[in-house]
């Protein structure tokens, strides 16, 4: 008996190349798509592929996916369908895609739960130490990563996408403010993965935020700079990343000493702020009003070199975050609102103040990352003033800090 002719599919093998995949690629693109799809992963491979693109025929199943993937009739795939009804055959897995979309063997009420979780994490990084809260970041991690492996709506699946973009993000800056770079970073990949994923651009916004915020209190001013102005051609524009990210732009120029566009960057980012409304909860992380408004601003001026601007706005933010009655209580931020007034001090040439508000900011309290950064920058102005008592003690205090670093405790 003679073997059937298979002649070669160059029409399949065209969209591959063209989109520059290799063929285990194209199969990984299969995987997910039915995956998306909420169906059972295929099982697919690059053998396969160039078997198919070789004249081999796919399946029924692999060639609805193949038309999914590529969003190209059949006959644009080399892979006309024998079907008599065409319009029958079309409707048939118009239904089934329609069945798969709304099938879910997970439960809503656990998703929701998951997602409130997620913002009471964000909520509790102004007052929780971040040792307390890296393993329990990486606890509902886990749990979206086993959630993941079930079938769900495609409306599930970009819920479960939003939630570890979120965490991810939270949780480099938490491996940041511990001093953990390299673990830092690698979770902001994985954020800006997930916000790709689920097409959210305001986990993308974060994900330039993220690395702009390690840049500048890195001493890579320029870095901070070009990583906040990436961030913003993806940014919404009403949203809280947009006015973070003009805002953490101004502290970049402020460090280069480019007084102009620093305060070009503090009016975008005020007007940003303005269009919003009020906070439902200012204590959110991932939320921007006017109290962290003043706070950026204060840092802004005390590292231009602008005395009584900075003293406003550090005394601005010592009132309205110092009160843990209030919901914006925020006690790293008053502290570094004490460092910025140290600065300022510093500037005008009361260097006694200037190390009593570095003690006030140093003094029982457990220093994140950018708080000890942001010490030796009062250390150094203080510098030519070594004999005054104050400076001392402020000088024995950061070096004690530095030695130390931030024990494994809370607050």
């Amino acid at each position: 008996m003679t073997k059937p002719t298979h002649f070669p599919n160059e029409l399949l093998r065209e969209q591959r190349l063209r989109r520059g995949w290799s063929l285990d690629h194209m199969a990984d693109q299969l995987r997910r798509l039915a995956f998306r799809l909420g169906e059972s992963g295929p099982g697919v491979d690059g053998n396969m592929i160039s078997r198919w693109e070789r004249g081999h025929r796919p399946g029924p199943r692999y060639v609805r996916l193949l038309r999914l993937l590529y969003d190209e009739a059949p006959e644009e795939l080399g892979l006309a369908s024998g079907v008599e009804n065409p319009v029958a055959g079309q409707a048939s897995e118009t239904f089934e895609l329609a069945m798969h979309a709304t099938a879910s063997d997970l439960d809503q009420a656990a998703i929701d739960t998951l997602v409130r979780a997620v913002d009471r994490l964000s909520r509790e990084y102004s007052t929780v130490s971040p040792w307390t809260l890296v393993p329990r970041v990486h606890r509902r991690l886990w749990q979206i990563d086993r959630l993941l492996g079930g079938r769900m709506t495609l409306d599930q699946h970009r819920q479960l996408l939003d939630a570890a973009g979120w965490l991810h993000i939270l949780l480099s800056v938490l491996h940041y403010d511990i001093a953990d770079r390299e673990a830092a970073e690698a979770s902001r990949e994985a954020a800006l993965r997930f916000g790709q994923e689920s097409d959210d651009a305001e986990i993308q916004g974060w994900a330039f935020e993220a690395p702009a915020y390690f840049a500048l209190f890195d001493g890579r001013a320029r870095d901070a700079v070009d990583l906040c102005v990436a961030g913003q051609q993806v940014a919404p524009a009403a949203s809280s990343v947009f006015v973070a990210l003009n805002m953490q732009e101004a502290r970049g120029w402020a460090r280069l000493g480019d007084r102009r566009s620093a305060e070009q960057a503090l009016l975008r980012g005020g007007a940003a702020l303005e269009r919003r409304p009020e906070p439902a909860e200012p204590d959110h992380h991932f939320e921007f009003d006017t109290d962290k408004f003043a706070y950026y601003a204060s840092t802004t001026y005390a590292w231009l070199g602008m005395a009584k601007s900075a003293e406003k706005y550090a005394l601005q933010v010592m009132e309205s975050s110092n009160d843990p009655r209030r919901p914006n209580f925020w006690p790293g931020r008053v502290r570094g609102a004490h460092l910025d007034l140290g600065l300022a001090l510093a500037k005008q040439g009361r260097p006694d103040e200037a190390a009593h508000e570095g003690l006030e900011a140093l003094k029982g309290y457990p220093p994140r990352t950018w708080l000890l950064r942001r010490a030796a920058d009062l250390s150094q102005a203080l510098t030519e003033h070594a004999d005054v008592r104050e400076v001392r003690e402020f000088d024995e205090q950061y070096l004690l800090a530095r030695h130390h670093g931030a024990p494994k405790t809370d607050w």
